[in-house]
C-alpha cells in the first residue's frame, strides 16, 4: 500500500493532494481519516474535489492497482499540534475480509503573508515591504522620498527593533518588530543652556556688583561677541556651528542670570528661575544659581541639530580671561571667589533630533519624547510632572489622615454602646 501527501509541508490555504494506491484483485472502498475518525472540516476543507477512484491494470503480477486521490484545502496550522503537524490515514476496505491502512504526516505551516508586521511608529511616512527569498518571508519599512524641506529616514531605536525582520511558519510570529519611517526636524535655530547650580554663592557672577569683572554685562559681551578673542572664548570656542560659520549668535535672546532656580525633569531639561517657579517647588530651588542662555541661528536649516551644536571639545564655555581689559579686575581664584565658571561641568546638553508624525521630538542618547514647543518655549511638563507627583503624596497623606480619624469615632462609638449594653445586664 502506498500513501503520499503532496506537498508535504504547506502553509495555510494552500492545496494539498492526499494520493492512496492498493495492488488486489477485488476493488477496496477507500477512506482519508485523521486517527480513526473522518477528515475533520475544521482542519481541511474537501470542496467540491472529491475521492476520484481510478485502477490500472499490472499484468506483470496479475493485479490491479487501485488509487484514490483526494484534493483538500488546509485550513488551520497544523504545527500547533507538534513540530510534525498530524498524521493522515488512508484506508482501504475489503469488507469482511479485512482493511488495510498506512499513515503519513501532513504539515501545516501559519501563512506569514497575512500575519501582521509587528512595528514602531506608524505608516504615514512610509510603507511595509514583503518579499520572499527561498521560502523565507521578510519585510522591511520603505520610507517615502524627500521632498522639498523635508528628509525621511529609517528610525529603529528601541528594545527589539530591527530594519529588517523575518517571519516564522513553525510559530507564526516575526523575529523583532519592524523600524519606522520619521521625517527629520528642520531647525533654523536652537537654544542652549548652561546651568551652574550655587555658583554665585561666593561671587555674585551676572550681577552689576559682581567682583573679578564679571558683571551680567560683562558676561554677557563674552557670550554675544567672544569678548577678547572670538575663537576660544563663550561659546565661539565650543558650539561647532560657530567655529564652521554654519550659525550665529541671536544676541536679543543670549543672557546670563543669578537667581534661585531649579532644573525641570524630563527629556529636556530646562532651569526655571524665581517666579517662574511653581510654589510648591521653591523650596527645591537652589539660591544663587547660574544660569547662561545661548541662542543661535543657523544659516541654513539643519537636520541634526544635535550635530551641528556639538561641544568641541566636550566641556562648558571659557568665560574666565575673556572679559575686555580695564572691566575685568580680578581673576576668579583669587580672594573674592573660588568658583571657577570653566570648572563647573553643566549637566549634559542632549539635542533634539527627529520629528514623529504626531510633531514629536526623539532625542538624540534618550528614549524620552517631549513636544517641539515644550523644547523651545520653556519644557515645563516635567515640573508639572513633579507638581502632581508632589499632590499625589499630599492627598495621600490626607486620606490616611481622615480615615484614621473616622475609624477612631467609629470604634469610641462602639465602645459607648457597648458599655450601655453592659450597664444594662447589670454586669
Amino acid at each position: 500500500m502506498e500513501f503520499t501527501v503532496t506537498p508535504d509541508s504547506v502553509t495555510v490555504g494552500d492545496k494539498v493532494t492526499l494520493s492512496c494506491s492498493v495492488i488486489s484483485d477485488m476493488a477496496p472502498t477507500f477512506a482519508f481519516k485523521e486517527g480513526n475518525l473522518p477528515l475533520q472540516d475544521g482542519r481541511f476543507d474537501k470542496g467540491t474535489e472529491f475521492i476520484k477512484n481510478s485502477k490500472e491494470e499490472q499484468s506483470e503480477q496479475g493485479s490491479t492497482k487501485h488509487t484514490a486521490t483526494l484534493v483538500v484545502t488546509s485550513k488551520i496550522p497544523t504545527v500547533i499540534f507538534g513540530s510534525d503537524g498530524i498524521s493522515l490515514k488512508c484506508e482501504a476496505s475489503y469488507g469482511s475480509l479485512g482493511t488495510v491502512s498506512k499513515e503519513t504526516n501532513v504539515k501545516t505551516l501559519y501563512d506569514c503573508k497575512n500575519i501582521a508586521v509587528p512595528h514602531i511608529g506608524s505608516l504615514i511616512y512610509g510603507k511595509i515591504v514583503k518579499t520572499s527569498e527561498n521560502g523565507v518571508l521578510s519585510a522591511t519599512m520603505e520610507c517615502i522620498p524627500d521632498d522639498g524641506g523635508n528628509k525621511y529616514q529609517l528610525y529603529t531605536r528601541g528594545d527589539n527593533v530591527e530594519e529588517k525582520v523575518t517571519c516564522d511558519g513553525e510559530t507564526g510570529t516575526w523575529s523583532a518588530r519592524l523600524g519606522t519611517c520619521v521625517k527629520l526636524a528642520s531647525f533654523t535655530e536652537y537654544t542652549i543652556y548652561d546651568f551652574y547650580p550655587g555658583a554665585g554663592d561666593t561671587n555674585q557672577f551676572c550681577t552689576a556688583g559682581a567682583k573679578g569683572g564679571y558683571t551680567k554685562v560683562n558676561i554677557e559681551n563674552v557670550l554675544k561677541t567672544g569678548g577678547t578673542d572670538k575663537d576660544q572664548c563663550g561659546p565661539f570656542g565650543k558650539i561647532s556651528c560657530l567655529k564652521d560659520n554654519t550659525c550665529t549668535v541671536d544676541t536679543a535672546k543670549t543672557d546670563c542670570k543669578l537667581g534661585n532656580c531649579i532644573r525641570a525633569t524630563g527629556a529636556i531639561r530646562v532651569p526655571v528661575c524665581d517666579d517662574k517657579i511653581p510654589e510648591v517647588l521653591k523650596d527645591k530651588a537652589i539660591e544663587k544659581s547660574l544660569v547662561i542662555r545661548v541662542a543661535l541661528k543657523f544659516k541654513q536649516p539643519v537636520f541634526n541639530v544635535g550635530e551641528a551644536i556639538a561641544r568641541n571639545p566636550n566641556g562648558t564655555m571659557k568665560i574666565s580671561g575673556c572679559i575686555p581689559s580695564g572691566r575685568r579686575k580680578r581673576g576668579l581664584g583669587d580672594d573674592h571667589g573660588r568658583h571657577d565658571l570653566d570648572n563647573v561641568i553643566p549637566d549634559e546638553v542632549v539635542a533634539p533630533t527627529y520629528v514623529l508624525h504626531n510633531s514629536t521630538l526623539i532625542l538624540e542618547g534618550s528614549d524620552s519624547w517631549a513636544s517641539h514647543e515644550e523644547g523651545r518655549d520653556g519644557r515645563k511638563e516635567g515640573v508639572r510632572e513633579m507638581c502632581w507627583m508632589k499632590f499625589g503624596i499630599i492627598a495621600t497623606f490626607i486620606i490616611a489622615f481622615i480615615t484614621m480619624g473616622l475609624t477612631i469615632k467609629i470604634l469610641c462609638q462602639r465602645k459607648k454602646e457597648l458599655k450601655m449594653s453592659m450597664k444594662q445586664l447589670g454586669v
